[in-house]
């Protein structure tokens, strides 16, 4: 199952054990919008039985629909309170010096595709992934150039996972080929010349400390260049924390940095 799929379940399960209180953290981080309507559905239902539902979140343009109260959190303590309608008052400008994402569905403008793709240093030519006897995505090309930013959209369940786990080598696909700079890579050269950051990014934390993650990406790299990195990444101060300790948006930028302090060329997120 994908991510998002997998998250459902663990909802589903909760759900068929019939709480007084459900407690959901982040619910919606790798659903799809068909995904998040069915959760606001059933919680819409859970509420109206009388159950009470916390949910911590980010993203704030379906969960503010049905709160009854807003709870602002900062530093480890409730610094505010609002109603749900003191809450779509306050202006773009409140919300980010906040921290807090809009409260509206974001429209983004994606620009038309320019320049010469034949010269692309990344090539990825009928590529093809078959798990058992189900196939999984079939003959999918692309090319992208040094600096390019490609976005890979759709359902849960599509595939998208997947394709990022064959181009960076961790799966072997059925089919076709990855090409950097016209040499065709193997899947151990796949895993040097990538960096990615996964939907289960503790999956890729391994050391006791999150200079030590760095680290582990290039033991040749000193501890002033260090620093410097997690500085960028606002992780200076965890230096020398467990990794574990770190929230999951922190994890992610740790994995980010690991990429970065490992030389990787091309960069795969695998997240919402």
């Amino acid at each position: 199952m994908s991510g998002g799929e997998k998250q459902l379940l663990a909802f589903a399960s909760v759900y068929a054990m019939n709480p007084q209180i459900y407690v959901l953290d982040e619910p919606s981080a790798n659903l799809d919008m068909a995904g998040i309507k069915r959760l606001s559905e059933r919680l819409r239902v859970i509420k109206g039985k009388g159950h009470a539902v916390v949910v911590a979140e980010h993203r704030l343009s379906w969960v503010q629909q049905f709160a009854d109260r807003i709870l602002y959190m900062k530093d480890g303590h409730i610094e505010r309170e609002f109603t749900p309608s003191e809450f779509r008052t306050l202006s773009d400008s409140e919300r980010e010096q906040l921290g807090l994402r809009r409260i509206v569905p974001e429209q983004i403008q994606i620009p038309e595709i320019s320049g010469d793709l034949e010269n692309a240093e990344l090539k990825v030519c009928n590529l093809s992934f078959k798990r058992k006897k189900q196939m999984i995505f079939q003959n999918i090309s692309l090319s992208a150039r040094a600096g390019d930013i490609i976005g890979i959209t759709g359902k849960n369940g599509a595939g998208k996972s997947t394709f990022c786990n064959c181009l960076c080598g961790l799966l072997k696909p059925k089919g076709g080929e990855i090409l950097y700079q016209g040499k065709k890579l193997s899947e151990k050269a796949r895993t040097k010349l990538f960096g990615m950051v996964m939907q289960e990014v503790n999956h890729q934390l391994f050391s006791d400390s999150v200079k030590n993650e760095c680290l582990l990406a290039n033991e040749d790299a000193s501890e002033q260049e260090i620093r410097e990195l997690l500085e960028k990444f606002d992780l200076e101060e965890y230096a020398e924390y467990h990794p574990m300790i770190l929230s999951g948006g922190q994890r992610q930028r740790l994995a980010i940095c690991q990429a970065v302090m490992g030389g990787k060329k091309l960069f795969i997120f695998d997240v919402k």
